[in-house]
């Protein structure tokens, strides 16, 4: 953004645009006038959502909730998040089943409901935490088909983690029928966006052939190679396995 560009903006902010304000607290949350100044961001955002503006709103309310640039208050921020979810912005909606969630005394309702909304409104963050709760039967009733079903929606919006998830149950029969060649196909999508427990289990169905045609001791290497990289240690010591059986024979 070039200074005039910055200039003009400055001004129609100051005249009460509410977009202009929204974007103005941006310039300034990320320092295109020169440095950053979370300040000036909060005054704008705030102005912004003064007037109605959702996604000024959540910013504001993440600024008051950290104590980033303006006074901490994590009270009047929950209300903030609270006007901007009532206003459909997703991250706010988010954001209220995360902190509820991880507060002292959950409300699961509250929580569920928060973070059903997100998930309909298509943010896949919320579909797998989801998936999370019931898999887990924490904070609610713990349900295999939910967490399936809510695993494949965030795995369809591509998130990494779900995609293992759903791998998982596949390979288990978790809420749905066992099936090793969908387990494959999932853990092969994870693993390659460097998912370290998706690479070393598509190791293992390469080494065994399980949900393939046939075994594929090469292919099962690679895999647990790009795990042992990462640091998994039953990885490693399966390479060190199959090298041992290959010196044997």
């Amino acid at each position: 953004m070039t200074p005039d560009d910055m200039e003009a903006l400055q001004e129609k902010a100051l005249e009460g645009d509410m977009e202009s304000q929204y974007e103005l607290g941006n310039a300034f949350a990320k320092g295109q006038k020169g440095s950053v100044d979370l300040g000036q961001a909060a005054e704008w955002y705030q102005k912004a959502g003064e007037q109605g503006h959702r996604d000024a709103l959540c910013n504001y309310a993440f600024l008051v909730y950290s104590g980033k640039g303006v006074e901490q208050d994590q009270d009047v921020a929950l209300k903030l998040f609270e006007q901007a979810a009532d206003l459909g912005q997703v991250q706010a909606q988010l954001n209220l089943g995360i902190l509820e969630a991880n507060s002292d005394e959950v409300d699961s309702e509250r929580m569920l409901r928060w973070f059903r909304i997100a998930a309909e409104n298509g943010n896949v963050e919320a579909a797998y935490n989801l998936g999370v709760l019931y898999f887990e039967g924490k904070h609610v009733e713990q349900n295999m088909e939910d967490a399936f079903k809510h695993f494949a929606q965030a795995a369809e919006g591509g998130n990494t983690e779900a995609e293992y998830s759903v791998g998982f149950c596949f390979s288990k029969g978790f809420g749905i029928e066992k099936s090793t060649e969908q387990a494959v196909a999932f853990y092969q999508r994870a693993a390659e966006k460097g998912h370290i427990s998706a690479q070393y289990n598509l190791g293992l169905h390469h080494e065994y052939g399980e949900g393939l045609e046939k075994e594929d001791k090469e292919a099962a290497v690679a895999w647990y190679q790009k795990a042992a990289d990462q640091g998994h240690e039953r990885a490693a010591e399966a390479i060190e396995l199959l090298k041992a059986e290959t010196d044997e024979s």
